[in-house]
C-alpha cells in the first residue's frame, strides 16, 4: 500500500525474546514514509505472523506508547491472544465493514464478544465501506442490526481504490483534495484526542489545516 522495500517487518521482532525487546530493537524494523508516517510492516507470509506472541505485542506496546500520539493497528479478523492484547490496549476499536449479509453478521458477533470482554460501549466506532455499486443494505438497517450508529460511509469508488492499490499510494497522500479523501481525513480528526483538536500544533501539518479549513466552512453563519 505504500510502495515501500520491506526490509523488516513484525517477524523479525518474533526472533527476539519479549523480555530482550528495546529501542535499538525497535528502531531497526521502523519503516519510514514520506509523508511522515512510521510503520511496522506486517511479515509477507502467514506463517511467519504464528511466532508473533501477545506478549511481543505487550512488549512493543509499551516501547512505542510514549513514543507516539497515535498508534493504529490492523488488527487480525479473529481473537487469538495476539489480537487480544491490542484490542485491550486500544482506546479506539474501529470496524469496517461492507453492506452485506456476512459482514453484518461478523461485525455483530465481534460486537458481542467486546461486550462479553468487558470493553466500554464508547470504544467502538463504526465504518461503512460501499464496496459495490446496488443491492447493499440500507444504512438505517446496518445500525439497528449493531445497535451502533455508523461513523462514516465511505462511498463506492473502485478505480480510486484499486489505483492507489496497485500504485501504492494511498488516496490521502496522492490526492489529497478528492471528497472521499476528505471524508477519511474529517472521521480521523474527529477521532483525534481533544488536545489536538483545540489546541493548533506549533507547526501545522497540511491535513489539519485542510480539516480546519472544512470544519470552519460548515460552522461559518450562513448570509
Amino acid at each position: 500500500m505504500l510502495n515501500m522495500p520491506l526490509r523488516r517487518t513484525w517477524a523479525d521482532i518474533a526472533q527476539i525474546a519479549p523480555s530482550k525487546l528495546d529501542s535499538t530493537a525497535l528502531q531497526t524494523i521502523i519503516g519510514q514514509h514520506a509523508s511522515g508516517l512510521d510503520l511496522i510492516a506486517a511479515p509477507t507470509s502467514p506463517t511467519e505472523s504464528e511466532s508473533i506472541t501477545a506478549e511481543h505485542i505487550h512488549a512493543m506496546l509499551e516501547l512505542t506508547q510514549p513514543r507516539y500520539d497515535y498508534i493504529v493497528i490492523d488488527a487480525s479478523h479473529d481473537f487469538s491472544e495476539v489480537t487480544l492484547r491490542a484490542l485491550d490496549a486500544a482506546d479506539i476499536i474501529l470496524m469496517l465493514l461492507a453492506p452485506d449479509l456476512a459482514s453484518i453478521r461478523s461485525a455483530s458477533a465481534a460486537i458481542e464478544t467486546y461486550h462479553k470482554l468487558g470493553y466500554a460501549p464508547e470504544k467502538f466506532h463504526v465504518a461503512l465501506n460501499w464496496t459495490f455499486q446496488r443491492q447493499g443494505f440500507p444504512r438505517k438497517d446496518i445500525e439497528d442490526a449493531l445497535r451502533l450508529p455508523i461513523e462514516l460511509v465511505i462511498p463506492f469508488a473502485p478505480e480510486r481504490f484499486v489505483s492507489a492499490i496497485n500504485l501504492g499510494s494511498p488516496l490521502l497522500y496522492s490526492h489529497p483534495e478528492d471528497p472521499i479523501a476528505a471524508l477519511i481525513e474529517d472521521h480521523a480528526y474527529r477521532l483525534s484526542k481533544e488536545r489536538h483538536q483545540t489546541i493548533p500544533p506549533a507547526a501545522p501539518k497540511p491535513g489539519w489545516l485542510r480539516v480546519k479549513k472544512r470544519f470552519a466552512a460548515v460552522s461559518a453563519p450562513q448570509r
